[in-house]
């Protein structure tokens, strides 16, 4: 997170929010719970909050979805309103879906009366950041 949104908010978040396209991704969660047996980071002092019944496509490509049609959008919505309800959103600026999921979140269409958002593209911890392929 960005150090000015940094002193606002330290030592209130508990929670991540995580959804993913990327089963890894939502799996890699699992090193950092502690009461996962191969964490190899027990003492994260977060929680993660994910979709469990998520369909986790691998791609953002609907022509190459193999999933119902009905699953996907439940997936979807699903992965929306999880997002929506954070105060602080930071998403993938090569993703179309992260990008107007990023919109909603600015505009006032989540729970958060001061909503903040910013990329993995931006965000000042290198560690963090990535690029788009």
């Amino acid at each position: 997170m960005g150090s000015k949104r940094r002193n606002q908010t330290s030592n209130i978040y508990d929670t991540i929010v995580l959804t993913s396209d990327s089963r890894d991704m939502v799996e890699s969660r699992l090193n950092y719970t502690s009461t996962h047996p191969n964490a190899t980071h027990p003492d994260f002092p977060f929680r993660f909050l994910i979709n469990e019944n998520d369909i986790m496509q691998g791609h953002g490509s609907p022509k190459r979805y193999q999933s119902q049609a009905d699953d996907i959008m439940t997936s979807t919505i699903a992965a929306m309103k999880m997002q929506m309800l954070a105060e602080t959103v930071v998403s993938n600026k090569c993703s179309n879906f992260h990008m107007v999921l990023g919109r909603f979140h600015r505009s006032g269409c989540g729970m958060a009366q001061e909503p903040y958002s910013e990329t993995l593209q931006s965000i000042d911890n290198l560690q963090l950041s990535m690029r788009c392929n």
